[in-house]
């Protein structure tokens, strides 16, 4: 109840800061790397599970492997995983999120490929040592090209696509890693992989301001 009151609070108060915020071209620095976030595109340092995902990365063998991003937003993860040797290829439906990337790949002098997809489209099958996924989970239909960073579909289409889609590109010895948060529905994302033969399997839990994170790794049956 008290989380729920504190959330509450948090949707009159702060969204509308962090909405005003967003207006503008913003930039952040992070391990060295000098990040540009435009206006549109989802702001990894404002919402941790970014920065939660990118702390994990850092503890993995990248160099050499190969690492793809569905979902890549400004390009934080994908290029800080370049900064670590990865061969990285980042994915994203909205178009100033791939300007955004390449960008940002420039900036920071890695190479990213960076391409307008939705989900794996516009990639031919390949199994990827390492597949980082920070979904949209809020059931709902996006309206413009900054929502489909938060909103899955009205009945979890991007899940069912995501499921259906991602055992062409991954194998055993695959880390598959999504982070979720108590604030989505996820049993019904879990059965939803459940049904195209995928698990998930928790590495860690972090609450940050009152709120539990979950980060999974994918799994074949």
């Amino acid at each position: 109840m008290f989380r729920k009151i504190i959330k509450k609070v948090q949707e009159i108060t702060i969204k509308p800061l962090v909405m005003w915020y967003l207006q503008k071209e913003r930039h952040f620095t992070f391990e060295g790397l000098k990040m540009t976030v435009m206006p549109g595109v989802f702001h990894p340092l404002l919402f941790h599970s970014s920065l939660i995902l990118a702390k994990y990365l850092k503890k993995l063998p990248l160099k050499g492997k190969t690492f793809l991003e569905p979902g890549s937003g400004s390009g934080f993860i994908s290029v800080l995983a370049a900064k670590y040797g990865a061969h990285v290829t980042a994915l994203d439906l909205n178009p100033l999120a791939v300007k955004n990337t390449l960008l940002n790949a420039e900036k920071n002098r890695v190479a990213v490929q960076a391409l307008q997809s939705n989900l794996f489209s516009k990639i031919h099958k390949k199994e990827f040592d390492y597949i980082f996924i920070n979904p949209p989970y809020y059931p709902g239909k996006a309206i413009n090209d900054s929502q489909l960073a938060w909103y899955c579909g009205e009945n979890f289409e991007y899940f069912k696509d995501l499921f259906q889609q991602l055992p062409d590109f991954y194998n055993s010895s695959s880390q598959v890693i999504m982070i979720l948060s108590e604030d989505c529905d996820l049993k019904a994302i879990q059965q939803i992989a459940a049904s195209f033969n995928q698990t998930f399997e928790l590495i860690k839990t972090q609450t940050v301001f009152l709120e539990k994170n979950y980060l999974f790794r994918i799994t074949k049956k």
